[in-house]
């Protein structure tokens, strides 16, 4: 989307559009949300005592907002705006200065845009992109990618793994044609995305037990298993969209227009339902589909009725649309 708001609208308009959309729903969601993310906490702890108050858990949420500038904009699952945000600065920034030497900056484009259109048919692509990933991995605080939801300093190693996936997706938005041939579903990679996921589930119970003897080897074994894991996700899972979604579809289009609005709310909604399902003897399957349903309700509901038609929705989305759910005959049709 970066790449493109550039190619089409130039710098200012992406440097706007990215304020907007992700600067102004951190710094404000942030003020709403924190309370509620603290208040499920608290009802975590407190539920099974003889006081316990829906509202009272609310009241000390909000109450945390007294601890400012304490802890300011840390402590969320917003973090990945935040680094969002830094990422796309960090670009902008580098491609402004390579841009004071032309022809380094055309002989640089050039040599990017051969090795993502060697990359997207390469038999070479995964090993090279497990030989980035690894060290970045192995520089984690714990097992596979840190939240770094605690502090506004950059956390690098995660900065940069990211970064390379944002890259990766600017530079192939430079040749869209490789997108396809990227993301081309196969055996192979389909044999290795489930290999990289079996075996990092297999190992990933060495983490609790830092005393075993090879703990420290499956540890190094995990991170080539994970690295394998997100970069085949990643391939796959493009490639299934262009495989299924490449025709327009109303459902679709709403739902990808309301994704952003349910990444922002759907936590405290989840964390409130775990506290109050906590107790309830049920088998964790179906307690996890009825959580989540119940998510997917609650932030498609609130969508329809307070955000896709509003300004909240231009925000997000750049512009206003129609009510999906509780539209009038008339406005559907129209």
């Amino acid at each position: 989307v970066g790449h493109l708001t550039l190619d089409k609208k130039g710098m200012a308009e992406l440097l706007k559009s990215r304020a907007l959309r992700i600067l102004v729903p951190f710094t404000l969601a942030w003020f709403v949300l924190r309370p509620l993310v603290v208040s499920g906490f608290i009802m975590g702890y407190t539920i099974n005592q003889p006081a316990f108050s829906f509202w009272g858990c609310i009241v000390a949420g909000l109450d945390d907002l007294k601890n400012l500038p304490t802890g300011l904009w840390v402590g969320t699952h917003l973090w990945f705006l935040y680094y969002l945000a830094l990422i796309t600065a960090l670009v902008l920034v580098a491609r402004q200065v390579l841009k004071l030497f032309p022809q380094a900056f055309s002989s640089l484009q050039r040599v990017a845009d051969r090795a993502v259109s060697r990359m997207s048919t390469s038999h070479w692509a995964l090993p090279v992109a497990v030989v980035i990933l690894v060290p970045l991995l192995g520089q984690m605080d714990g097992w596979g990618v840190d939240t770094p939801d605690k502090s506004l300093v950059p956390h690098v190693p995660s900065l940069l793994l990211y970064g390379s996936f944002f890259v990766l997706g600017w530079l192939l938005h430079r040749q869209t044609e490789c997108v396809s041939r990227f993301a081309q579903i196969n055996w192979g990679k389909s044999t290795m995305a489930l290999a990289g996921i079996l075996v990092t589930l297999y190992l990933v119970r060495y983490q609790i037990d830092p005393g075993h003897p090879h703990h420290n080897l499956a540890h190094h074994v995990y991170n080539v298993s994970y690295a394998v894991m997100m970069w085949t996700m990643v391939w796959l899972t493009i490639g299934g969209f262009e495989r299924c979604f490449s025709r327009a579809n109303r459902f679709i289009r709403y739902v990808a227009d309301s994704s952003y609005w349910m990444y922002l709310i759907h936590l405290p909604i989840v964390i409130w339902l775990q506290v109050a399902t906590a107790e309830i003897e049920m088998y964790w399957l179906l307690k996890l589909t009825g959580i989540t349903v119940v998510t997917l309700g609650v932030c498609l509901l609130t969508y329809d009725l307070f955000v896709r038609s509003t300004i909240i929705g231009q925000v997000l989305n750049g512009r206003r649309r129609p009510r999906g759910l509780f539209a009038s005959p008339s406005k559907k049709a129209a």
